[in-house]
């Protein structure tokens, strides 16, 4: 993936949540300089070919996190729809969406079988 296309990303970044049934929609909570900020704390933190995440909730981190190419990408969100949006929006846009492994559920639902699966 290509500096540019994140740049192109962050320049415009989607609108993939709504709280009143489509009557409006909005980004979520990061703007541009918060997720180049992330992109930034992790890629110099962490190997890139060993990079493994997992993250509750869901929307323009979930992307965010496919630029930088995980090996496995876990979001746990209770809107399956969220993830159309979010696929919809990787696949139009060139993004590899296959490390995402996408649970439908609440957090405090989902984590602690998550939890289970990372100890076995």
């Amino acid at each position: 993936m290509t500096d540019q296309r994140f740049e192109e990303f962050l320049a415009s970044i989607p609108n993939l949540h709504t709280w009143d049934r489509g009557k409006t929609w909005r980004s979520g909570g990061f703007n541009a300089r918060m997720l180049r900020s992330i992109r930034t704390g992790i890629e110099a933190s962490i190997p890139s070919k060993n990079l493994c995440i997992a993250e509750t909730g869901a929307g323009n981190s979930t992307i965010l996190f496919l630029f930088m190419r995980p090996k496995r990408l876990v979001s746990i969100a209770p809107d399956a729809e969220l993830r159309d949006r979010i696929l919809t929006y990787c696949a139009e846009n060139g993004i590899d969406s296959s490390p995402l492994e996408f649970m439908p559920a609440f957090s405090e639902v989902a984590l602690p079988r998550f939890a289970e699966k990372l100890r076995k």
